[in-house]
C-alpha cells in the first residue's frame, strides 16, 4: 500500500523524530495491536522501527519543525479513514467506534483542557483573531478524520497558518484553520483523549490516555481500575491541591465528598 488512500481502508498514523519518540510511538502501538490486532497502522519518522508493530512506514523531511510536519503527515495518510495518535498516547482498549462517527462528520477530536483564549478582550470584545471566544479549541493529539479534498485542504491550511504565526504551539493555529472552514467536525468525549498532565476529572472507562509518566502503563491501569469518579491534581498545580489535599490520582467516594464540603464551607 502506498499512500494514496485505498477506498474503505482505515488505520491508525503516527509520526516521531527521534529515538526517544518512537520508542513511545512503540509502545502506544503495541497497545492498539493488543487491542485492535487487525487494524492497520503506518508511521512517518526517518529511524528504524518494528515491523511487527507498523504495518507501513514513510519518511519525513528531517529539516522541518515537529509542529509543521504534523499537518502534513495528515494529508499524507494511506488510509480513507484515519486516527492520528501522538506518540505519547496509550491505548487501554478497542477506539472502532471513533471511526464511525466518519460516517456522518469529517474529523473527530477532544476539547483541550486548558483555554488560552483571552476572555478578558479589550472594550468588551468577544472576538480573538476574527474567531468568537466561545469557540472550542481541539487538542491535536488525537484526530480522527476521513481523507477528502476538504480536510487535504484544511490541513494545507493550517500548516500555512501554523507557520504564518510564528510557530510554536499549533492549537491556536488549527483552532483558527477550523473555524475558518467548512469542515463538519464532532467533539470526542475526554474519554479519547484524556490528558495525564492537568488537573482533570473523569468518570467511566478511559480509553486513550495521552501524556508521559516513568511508569505509564502501571498509572493507566490504575486510574481505570475503578469507573467512579477519578481527580488528577498533578503537584505543579498547587491552585488544585488546595481543592483535593493529598488525593491526587484517587477516587473520592461519596462519604469523604461530604466530608471535604463540611471542611470547605466552615
Amino acid at each position: 500500500m502506498d499512500e494514496s488512500a485505498v477506498k474503505g481502508s482505515q488505520g491508525v498514523v503516527y509520526y516521531a523524530v527521534g529515538q526517544r519518540f518512537v520508542e513511545e510511538a512503540e509502545l502506544s502501538a503495541r497497545r492498539l495491536k493488543a487491542h485492535i490486532p487487525e487494524l492497520l497502522s503506518a508511521i512517518y519518522c526517518n529511524e528504524t522501527v518494528s515491523e511487527s508493530l507498523f504495518d507501513l512506514h514513510f519518511e519525513v523531511d528531517r529539516d522541518m519543525s515537529v509542529k509543521q510536519l504534523k499537518p502534513q503527515v495528515l494529508c499524507r495518510s494511506p488510509f480513507e479513514k484515519t486516527l492520528f495518535l501522538d506518540t505519547d498516547t496509550y491505548i487501554a482498549d478497542s477506539v472502532w467506534e471513533i471511526f464511525d462517527m466518519l460516517e456522518r462528520f469529517d474529523l473527530a477530536a477532544a476539547v483541550t483542557p486548558y483555554w488560552w483564549v483571552n476572555l478578558g478582550q479589550p472594550r468588551g470584545e468577544t472576538f480573538d483573531h476574527g474567531i468568537p471566544i466561545s469557540f472550542p479549541k481541539l487538542n491535536s493529539g488525537v484526530i480522527a478524520y476521513r481523507k477528502t479534498p476538504d480536510t487535504e485542504r484544511l490541513f494545507a491550511d493550517w500548516e500555512d497558518l501554523h507557520v504564518k504565526w510564528g510557530g510554536g504551539q499549533d492549537q491556536p493555529s488549527f483552532r483558527a484553520t477550523i473555524y475558518g472552514s467548512n469542515i463538519r467536525f464532532a467533539v470526542l468525549p475526554p474519554a479519547y483523549n484524556f490528558r495525564l498532565p492537568w488537573p482533570n476529572g473523569i468518570k467511566g472507562g478511559i480509553k486513550i490516555f495521552h501524556g508521559r509518566d516513568p511508569d505509564l502503563p502501571g498509572l493507566c491501569k490504575w486510574l481505570n481500575s475503578t469507573e467512579e469518579w477519578r481527580l488528577i491534581a498533578p503537584k505543579k498545580y498547587r491552585h488544585t491541591a488546595m481543592y483535593y489535599p493529598r488525593l491526587e490520582c484517587r477516587t473520592i467516594s461519596l462519604k469523604l465528598r461530604k466530608r471535604l464540603l463540611k471542611f470547605f464551607c466552615k
